[in-house]
C-alpha cells in the first residue's frame, strides 16, 4: 500500500508518506514485512526529494550494490560521504541512472532458457 498527502494536508502540516511491499520471506522462511514513514516539515518540496532518492536507492539494490550510493548520496544529501559541488553531482547522478538502464537492458537480453551444451 502507498500512501500520500492527503486533502487534509495544510500549510506549516506535516507531509507523510508510507510505503510498503507485500510480505517477503525472510530468515527460516518467516514473513517479513517492511514499513516506511517520512515526515516533512520543512517544506512540500522536501518529501519530493526524499522520494526520489528511495526510488535511486531501490535502483541500486536492484543492481545488487550495497554501501553508499555516492552519486545519489552527493546530489540529495546535505552531508553526504563524498561532498561534490552541485553541477558535478548532478551529472554523476545522470550517469548512475545510465548505468542503471545499461545494467537493465544487458540483464533483459540474457538467455531465459537453461544451457544444453554437454559440456
Amino acid at each position: 500500500a502507498v500512501r500520500g498527502p492527503g486533502p487534509d494536508v495544510g500549510e506549516g502540516e506535516s507531509l507523510q508518506f508510507v510505503a510498503g511491499d507485500p510480505p517477503r520471506e525472510g530468515f527460516g522462511g518467516l514473513p517479513v514485512e517492511v514499513e516506511l514513514r517520512l515526515s516533512v516539515t520543512d517544506s512540500p518540496n522536501s518529501a519530493g526529494v526524499g522520494i526520489d532518492a528511495i526510488r535511486l536507492c531501490r535502483l541500486g539494490r536492484d543492481m545488487g550494490l550495497a554501501g553508499p550510493l555516492l552519486a545519489p548520496s552527493a546530489y540529495f544529501m546535505k552531508h553526504p560521504p563524498v561532498q561534490l559541488p552541485d553541477d558535478e553531482a548532478r551529472r554523476e547522478l545522470e550517469g548512475f541512472i545510465a548505468d542503471y538502464r545499461a545494467w537493465r537492458i544487458a540483464k533483459e537480453a540474457l538467455p531465459t532458457a537453461p544451457c544444453t551444451s554437454p559440456t
